[in-house]
């Protein structure tokens, strides 16, 4: 088994989920990375729609996409049917005598399917939502190592669907909107334990089974690479998903927010929630700029100030649509400034003075407020404050100010998180 290729699929494949909160484009680019791992000419995800007792084609990579995308098939039909329907995944070689091939497929798109996977894709609890097929392995036929690959990114592509439903159900109101969007990295970063444990595992069995023909020591230096790389993710990813759950915990009960302060470089904060949010911000037809500035080192903490960047870009692009939203961090009077300036329609007078001393209000149909009053209260958990101003029809400014130099009031929460103390 080459366990170097299907390590470093499951790298590419986890890297891949992580680095977009648009879900879409997180199955699109596992997608490709499936097709890498294994070699194959095209891809496809299909997903059941219940009510009618279809497979509909939702992502297509390959040739044939813009043929095959949107296209559709009874939950019974052809292959893809039977492995929807068995929950089992496949192989096929044999189309010539094969009598579940679904042919209408290819001459539709007048294409040959020569070697053909298909996995199922299903949620906890198992219930199929759907299946995902890789068609035409470049010089031969699908192996088990590929079944390998694709299994774990049939599991990691049903946890997107999966996690997608939740955040559409979430998005009633603006308050459930904002946590969906945190349980989406918390699916994000677990997907590291999705794909490290299965790969552990493999690793194990291959180095027992090696055990048989070397010496312990040579088998043992041959896991111990890989296995030390998973467990290194895994253990970075569990501290992220605990402090992602307590501040979620903790905002929604009003307690004291946890801190981690680190000295950081604040431009690269900002730089990271404002690239989550280019897809979000073509949506909107928004030009939204990051203005490159020298690095800008201060003590803050790098999840909370995140949090904050996020919610207030991700509040301006709706309102400046068509228009501009600008990030920019700077030193300025010795405090370091995180400015977002858009030229959207503007706040009222009334509005913003809410805003600013803790009271907001939201301008949107079923809003809360609660990102704008999130922003204030991190700022202050920095010793910082929240500024800003607003000309209506001209577009708004909000800035966090924070002390560069660190505050001796200021506490860091390290030893309290070290020790569990809720």
């Amino acid at each position: 088994m080459n366990d170097n290729r299907i390590v470093e699929a499951v790298h590419s494949i986890t890297r891949t989920l992580s680095s977009t909160l648009d879900h879409q484009e997180g199955l699109r680019r596992t997608l490709e990375a499936a097709m890498r791992g294994v070699d194959a000419a095209g891809g496809s995800i299909w997903q059941h729609d219940p009510e009618n007792r279809l497979l509909v084609c939702r992502h297509v990579v390959g040739e044939k996409a813009a043929e095959l995308l949107g296209f559709v098939m009874g939950d019974a039909e052809g292959i893809a049917g039977d492995v929807f329907q068995s929950r089992k995944a496949r192989s096929d070689n044999d189309f010539v005598d094969n009598p579940q091939h679904a042919r209408r497929v290819d001459e539709m798109l007048r294409y040959e399917t020569c070697s053909l996977v298909t996995i199922p894709l299903c949620y906890p609890g198992g219930v199929a939502v759907g299946v995902m097929q890789l068609v035409n392995k470049r010089g031969g036929c699908f192996t088990p190592e590929d079944w390998t690959v694709l299994e774990i990114v049939a599991d990691i592509s049903a946890m997107s669907m999966h996690n997608a439903d939740l955040a559409r159900q979430a998005s009633k109101t603006e308050a459930l909107a904002y946590v969906a969007g945190f349980a989406h990295d918390i699916y994000n970063k677990l997907a590291s334990f999705v794909t490290g444990l299965p790969t552990l595992r493999m690793l194990l069995e291959d180095m027992l089974a090696a055990a048989k023909t070397i010496t312990p020591e040579e088998a043992l230096g041959r896991l111990r690479a890989d296995a030390f790389a998973f467990i290194g993710y895994m253990e970075k990813d569990a501290d992220l998903v605990y402090r992602y759950a307590r501040f979620i915990a903790r905002l929604a009960t009003d307690k004291p927010l946890d801190t981690r302060f680190e000295q950081a470089d604040l431009v690269e904060t900002a730089r990271e929630q404002v690239e989550h949010l280019r897809r979000a911000a073509m949506e909107n037809d928004v030009a939204l700029r990051f203005v490159e500035n020298p690095p800008v080192f201060c003590v803050h903490d790098r999840l909370l100030i995140g949090s904050a960047v996020y919610n207030l870009v991700n509040n301006a692009l709706p309102e400046a649509n068509g228009g501009t939203v600008q990030v920019n961090v700077r030193e300025e009077d010795g405090s370091v400034v995180l400015e977002v300036r858009d030229t959207g329609c503007g706040i009222p007078a009334d509005v913003l003075d809410r805003i600013l001393h803790g009271n907001p209000v939201s301008t949107k149909p079923g809003g809360s407020g609660i990102g704008t009053m999130i922003v204030k209260k991190v700022a202050e958990v920095h010793r910082g404050k929240l500024e800003g101003e607003s000309t209506e029809g001209r577009g708004a400014t909000f800035r966090i100010r924070l002390p560069l130099q660190p505050s001796d009031s200021v506490d860091t929460g390290e030893e309290r998180i070290a020790e569990g103390v809720p």
